[in-house]
């Protein structure tokens, strides 16, 4: 009696065991190795192709999980210029996050995987976005967008790799912000060094005028320039804001400090000039540090 119960705990143990890897097979992947990562089961797979990768999850693949997977090995086997050393899809819910390790790997003439220490990063949720960190020349910078093409994609690496701190002025608005920063505060040393130095030097301080000028000038474009980037599109379009609109905004916060920005939105409408929330966010953001 007991061997037969023995038994049927068996057959009943490998039942359970066909039916937690039936998601996978039906898609045409086979197990490699299964173990468990905190709380959530690791797979090692491969395709009929004998292509490796892993996948993390907790329970049982979804039928949304197996179809994003199946999308996913389709764009990852596709790359032609980017041999894979590794490849883990690690699912939250219905979404991805893709680590992939790349071996050793040129584009027109420029080695990349090198400027990736850390591989690159992927995340998908019907549609698929990279975002990881690059090193060239002792700069660390991001690099992010929506995945299109591989040709695409490559050239932008390259261009990141071959001139970082033009992609840094590109594209990154946090560089933006500290040169703000680095502007204001010289501009305060200017001008503090120039009342200083206000009795017998006349001419010093026509110079130092012109510089002041030249930083105010620079400080203002670049403030414009951080409501540019930070007013891109979905797809990483520019929408510049309203330079009639800003410069109101700005006059009116300053007449009147308490002002909200709904208050002011409102009343930019009553004007007859178009802002979005979002511009009004970023102008109250930018010039007067307001976040909430």
């Amino acid at each position: 009696m007991n061997k037969t119960i023995l038994a049927v705990g068996l057959i009943l143990a490998g039942a359970a065991t066909v039916l937690s890897a039936a998601g996978f097979e039906d898609s045409g992947y086979t197990i490699t190795g299964k173990s468990v990562e905190d709380g959530k089961d690791v797979y090692a797979l491969q395709d009929a192709g004998g292509f490796p990768f892993t996948v993390v999850l907790a329970g049982e693949p979804t039928r949304r999980q197996q179809e994003s997977l199946k999308a996913l090995i389709g764009i990852f086997r596709s790359l032609q210029r980017v041999p894979i050393a590794s490849l883990r899809i690690a699912f939250a819910g219905e979404a991805a996050e893709i680590i992939l390790v790349p071996r050793p790997f040129s584009h027109q003439g420029q080695e990349l995987a090198s400027f990736m220490p850390s591989g690159m990063q992927f995340y998908y949720d019907g549609y698929l976005e990279y975002d990881f960190r690059m090193k060239a020349d002792n700069l660390f910078f991001r690099v992010r967008g929506q995945f299109f093409a591989e040709d695409q994609f490559l050239d932008r690496l390259a261009g990141a790799a071959r001139n970082p701190a033009a992609f840094i002025h590109a594209n990154d608005p946090e560089f933006v912000y500290r040169r703000l920063l680095e502007l204001e505060k010289k501009m305060d040393d200017t001008a503090a060094w120039g009342r200083a130095a206000l009795d017998g030097l006349e001419r010093k301080i026509d110079g130092l005028a012109a510089e002041s000028s030249d930083l105010e000038r620079e400080f203002l474009l670049l403030r414009y320039a951080l409501l540019v980037l930070h007013n891109r599109g979905f797809f990483g379009s520019i929408r510049l804001p309203s330079g009639k609109g800003i410069e109101r905004l700005v006059e009116m916060k300053k007449g009147e400090p308490s002002l909200s920005r709904e208050t002011a939105a409102a009343r930019l409408r009553a004007e007859g000039i178009e802002m979005s929330s979002k511009e009004v966010f970023l102008v109250f953001s930018v010039y007067f540090n307001e976040f909430q």
